[in-house]
């Protein structure tokens, strides 16, 4: 049936994680200067933003200010010292897009975690870290695809600035 089929390729997709995890933290990307960086916002809509709870729940004992936004409002406090970091599976949805160039405009710097290369938020931002977990298409929201491999990227990024 169709259902055991979905079924079946989400069982596969889960048995790759390590794997995913894998390539994640090998794989390359630009790196931001991010000295003066107060405040740093996890932005994506619908299951992308559910991995910016967690990492608010990490940062909560830093000195960083951060917010998580699951909807379209900018926060006020965007300025030049903010990091606006973007969840994302194809990186076409409009309403993230137009958040990236809002963020810009105020002088935030921005970066996108996204599964799709050359999806369009890929041209806003400063830098992306493309996590290639699974089809362009989507099959499930990178949280539920791809969250080890968030994990282990996050991670591995931590240690460049002491919190």
């Amino acid at each position: 049936s169709a259902a055991s089929d979905v079924y079946k390729r989400q069982i596969q997709i889960y048995e790759k994680w390590p794997e995913m995890a894998k390539n994640a933290f090998n794989s390359e990307y630009k790196i931001l200067d991010v000295k003066n960086i107060n405040h740093i916002i996890f932005a994506g809509m619908g299951g992308s933003g559910a991995i910016g709870d967690i990492f608010e729940a990490i940062l909560s004992k830093t000195n960083i200010h951060v917010s998580v936004v699951k909807g379209y409002h900018l926060p006020k406090t965007v300025d030049s010292n903010t990091l606006v970091v973007v969840i994302a599976q194809s990186g076409t949805t409009i309403d993230t897009n137009v958040y990236v160039k809002l963020a810009k405009t105020r002088g935030a710097k921005t970066i996108s975690i996204v599964n799709k290369r050359d999806g369009d938020v890929t041209f806003l931002v400063d830098s992306s870290i493309y996590l290639g977990n699974g089809r362009d298409i989507e099959i499930a929201v990178p949280s539920t695809k791809t969250f080890n491999a968030h994990i282990v990227h996050k991670i591995k990024c931590l240690p460049e600035r002491k919190l």
